[in-house]
């Protein structure tokens, strides 16, 4: 009598976690679903209505997540694991699309020269320079995609209520403190119309992880991808979920993965072709939106999924080389197909369409021979030097866009390639300087509460 009610003790609490399980599923869709659906809404709709969209769409659900991570999350034990002093490459890969946004932004968008390939079709330098932004947020979404992945197919988390309010507990401090911080600064000292009373949705929509970049007053323009990060992080456990359940019933096939890639470009051309490749249409529902930019992330908790299905060890002596290969290919590509479609041509919108599934299939590429390779001689020592800039790629990403604002008012208004490389050097050294300031003041700190 005593082991049959034990068992029904046990199936009761058992049921209970699994209902908490689907209640967080519940809110995590409630949050991120209707965001695809309302683009847009607070710019064209003012007064109540905008202010109930924010309560509803974005307060609520966000309030009631935070309670349900904050009851659950104490329910782990506190872990503290030993990270690895054996080099990462991940974080090269990492640093290096940090340096594609930047680049990118630096010459082809805040320090842009006026001239067409038409018109100085020599500046083979600049357009290499030119790097693309939006690859660079591409190779993010994938890196972070698989990450994340490798955080529950590797036990870190586990599938469960508990596991994945320790999850959001840990993303929550990587992310807001930085977030937070860099928006009450800049806020501040470069934007202080965005605290009076009329423009104060602005701020507390953006807070709110709810933000595309296209706000009457962006103190920070390039959070928008922190945000649809942010989204896919709420989105994660229940992803992670259904793999696993996927892997139990037909088990995870690599075949999975190219489909994968094939459904989710094939339906962004389909968008994209039904507006007739529409500017407006192509920027603000397939590059700003979580919708169009999912597969990205599943693509690399897939590739998670995949290498955890049998025991991984480096073996690949040469490994190290053939992934440095493959990353600078695509470094190059992305650069080319930029400047040629996007900075000195008028095909944007379509760059927007038909690249992203290039970039996440070598970035994916990329990531499965570092994963495999030994970390020895001489590529070893560049993954040293590269995963210094790693770890503060956040803290680059967050504040590159203001430093490069406040600095271009004392350039010539009419920039030269001279020009861009005269100031080259005061840009990239004030960004490491701010990097590591706030990486060692502000996300160092911060990542003493995680778990």
């Amino acid at each position: 009598m005593k082991v049959m009610n034990e068992s029904v003790d046990a199936g009761v609490t058992s049921s209970a976690r699994s209902n908490s399980l689907g209640v967080f599923f519940a809110l995590a869709l409630f949050f991120v679903f209707p965001k695809p659906f309302f683009v847009g809404y607070t710019l064209t709709h003012g007064g109540t209505a905008r202010w109930c969209y924010i309560v509803a769409m974005d307060f609520v659900p966000a309030a009631l997540i935070a309670l349900w991570v904050y009851a659950h999350a104490w329910k782990v034990p506190d872990r503290h694991i030993a990270r690895s002093s054996s080099p990462d490459p991940l974080l090269t890969i990492r640093f290096a699309a940090c340096v594609t946004v930047i680049f990118g932004h630096y010459f082809g968008v805040v320090f842009t020269t006026p001239a067409g390939p038409g018109e100085h079709p020599q500046y083979f330098l600049s357009r290499i320079l030119m790097s693309s932004p939006w690859a660079g947020v591409w190779m993010f979404f994938t890196l972070s995609g698989y990450l994340m992945g490798k955080g529950f197919f590797s036990g870190r988390y586990a599938i469960s209520a508990s596991g994945a309010a320790d999850f959001l507990w840990n993303r929550a401090f990587r992310i807001y403190p930085v977030y937070l911080f860099a928006l009450l600064v800049i806020g501040t000292l470069s934007y202080p119309k965005s605290f009076e009373p009329e423009n104060l949705w602005i701020l507390v929509q953006t807070i709110l992880m709810d933000y595309d970049g296209r706000m009457p007053i962006n103190i920070i323009g390039a959070l928008w991808s922190v945000t649809t990060e942010f989204q896919f992080y709420l989105l994660a456990p229940l992803l992670a979920f259904v793999m696993t359940r996927i892997d139990e019933k037909w088990g995870m096939r690599t075949w999975m993965l190219a489909a994968l890639l094939v459904v989710g470009a094939t339906a962004n051309i389909v968008q994209a072709r039904l507006t007739h490749f529409d500017p407006a249409y192509a920027l603000t529902h397939i590059y700003l939106s979580i919708a169009s930019n999912l597969y990205l992330f599943v693509a690399g908790m897939m590739l998670a999924k995949l290498r955890t299905q049998k025991i991984q060890t480096r073996q690949s002596r040469h490994g190290l080389l053939f992934g440095f290969i493959v990353l600078v290919i695509l470094l190059l590509a992305q650069t080319l197909f930029a400047s040629y479609w996007a900075f000195f041509g008028n095909r944007l919108h379509r760059y927007f369409v038909y690249i992203p599934p290039f970039v996440a299939m070598l970035t994916l590429l990329t990531i499965s021979i570092f994963e495999s390779s030994e970390i020895r001689g001489f590529g070893s020592k560049i993954v040293k030097w590269t995963q210094i800039g790693g770890t503060l790629t956040y803290c680059a990403y967050v504040f590159h866009p203001q430093i490069m604002l406040s600095i271009r008012p004392i350039a010539p208004q009419v920039l030269g390639l001279i020009n861009q490389i005269e100031f080259a050097p005061l840009i990239f050294s004030l960004i490491f300087i701010v990097s590591y300031v706030m990486h060692r003041g502000v996300e160092h700190p911060a990542s003493k509460f995680r778990r």
